[in-house]
């Protein structure tokens, strides 16, 4: 029997094939010959054939949602899968590395397996913050917006990738609702690349790293991050936009359309700048008492709160020379993540804040228990029970991904338990930075670097989606 998920899966390929021409044409203005760049040709040729054969093998009639799931987790994977031809073709890098290279860019795990990024030809740079760039607000979501269906179908497909912003449909029109989304990212990207250049970062750099930075992937052009550039100015405006990026983009438009104070009294916004604050006076305060100076304390402080808070993973130094009490507050930030609604990872302040005002209503029941305390209200409206259901499902099974592949690290490697939760951490929470030496993640065993791969997917999508497939293949049976 003929499936709609065929069908639309076909016609995103064929879209994706056009997208892969980018990079191209970005290594012939600098110079790269085609003997090199015909990896994307390829690419593209497997994408656009795949598209025209699942088109001719499906049918178009509206999905449901479960098959709408499936759509979503079909694109993600045959993106990945093709993304990941330049990489073995250019790099010689083994397919598995290769495809766990573009999982973490199209998600934006922001996790590298490339050693010398400075000897990367510019088309693959370009590639990799592309891919990132594109995965920032979900690779559906600019489907949706380019083949502009509106009605059932593209509510559907935009629900499947972004469930996580439930709240974020400003208009009936879903297609408008998605186009808003974009706007709002491209102005940023452009707005962020405009200043890169005005403070002398080459055009190259400051397009790729405005694409990093608003997806809040954190890949960078540079073995060393963002301490390459060695300007206070670069990394203070990198860090603003890392932190604009983690908020809700829908309250951003509304700002950016005259109201602001939608985005000045919303509740997991002001959460989101309190717990910004908190995390920088914490992260202050330990490294000044370690004895960093004050001003390169603040520095740090306020740049890595930013960084980890939004799950961009952008760095200024190694991880180990952060003080204990530093790491734990980073592991905090990164199971916290960013806002509902934004291109960052974690389970979201949102439901951070409402598991918050669940407990303070229990509490209070302790004191009060015959006054009426039954609601959790957040921006004067009632949580009802099944979004609270539906916020401690994900934040179980986000937990449950980080144990089960924690467990499978610790069997295939001699890692210790804390540093594999750590990874698992960083790895569900796309965060981009690990507590290992790149040479020792490089050489993880291949079950290990599937888990990585499965759970950057899982911790995208929010696993849900992956759920609601296994639901319809034990259905079927």
């Amino acid at each position: 029997m003929k499936t709609p998920v065929l069908y639309f899966l076909g016609l995103f390929l064929k879209i994706f094939s056009a997208l892969l021409i980018v990079p191209l044409i970005v290594g012939r203005i600098y110079g790269e010959t085609f003997a090199g760049l015909e990896s994307y040709i390829y690419a593209s040729f497997a994408a656009i054939i795949l598209g025209f054969v699942f088109m001719h093998l499906g049918v178009k009639r509206q999905p449901n949602l479960v098959e709408s799931m499936f759509v979503a987790f079909s694109a993600w994977i045959f993106a990945v899968a093709i993304g990941a031809i330049p990489f073995v073709y250019i790099l010689g890098m083994p397919y598995i590395d290769a495809y766990f290279e573009a999982m973490s860019g199209f998600t934006t795990g922001g996790i590298t397996l490339i050693t010398s990024l400075e000897l990367v030809p510019k088309s693959l740079l370009f590639f990799r913050a592309f891919m990132q760039w594109i995965g920032g607000l979900g690779i559906l979501t600019l489907f949706i917006a380019l083949i502009s269906e509106n009605g059932t179908v593209a509510s559907r497909l935009f629900s499947a990738e972004s469930h996580k912003a439930e709240n974020t449909r400003t208009h009936p029109n879903i297609v408008n609702a998605t186009t808003a989304l974009w706007k709002v990212y491209i102005i940023l990207t452009i707005l962020l690349a405009s200043i890169l250049v005005l403070l002398d970062v080459s055009v190259f750099d400051a397009i790729t790293h405005s694409f990093t930075t608003i997806s809040t992937g954190g890949f960078s052009n540079y073995t060393d991050s963002i301490a390459h550039f060695n300007s206070i100015f670069v990394e203070a405006v990198i860090a603003v936009f890392m932190l604009v990026s983690g908020i809700n983009f829908i309250l951003i438009y509304s700002a950016l359309e005259g109201n602001i104070l939608r985005l000045l009294k919303d509740f997991e916004a002001r959460l989101y700048a309190c717990i910004f604050a908190i995390a920088s006076f914490v992260l202050l305060i330990d490294l000044t008492a370690n004895g960093t100076g004050f001003f390169n304390a603040l520095r740090l402080a306020l740049f890595y709160s930013a960084s980890i808070l939004s799950t961009t993973g952008f760095a200024l130094t190694e991880m180990s020379f952060f003080p204990e009490v530093s790491i734990l507050l980073f592991l905090c930030l990164l199971l916290v993540g960013g806002s509902v609604g934004s291109t960052s990872g974690g389970i979201k302040v949102l439901r951070f804040g409402t598991f918050l005002k669940l407990v303070s209503r229990e509490v209070k029941r302790m004191d009060a228990p015959t006054r009426a305390l039954d609601s959790v209200v957040i921006n004067k409206k009632i949580v009802d029970n099944k979004n609270i259901l539906n916020a401690a499902t994900i934040m179980f099974l986000w937990l449950l991904t980080i144990l089960l592949g924690s467990f499978v690290t610790l069997i295939c490697t001699d890692l210790s338990i804390f540093t594999a939760i750590k990874n698992m951490i960083s790895v569900v929470g796309t965060t981009g930075i690990l507590f290992i030496s790149q040479a020792d993640l490089i050489a993880l065993p291949i079950a290990v670097k599937l888990t990585y791969i499965f759970s950057m997917l899982a911790g995208r999508l929010e696993i849900v989606p992956l759920l609601a497939i296994l639901k319809l293949k034990l259905t079927k049976k």
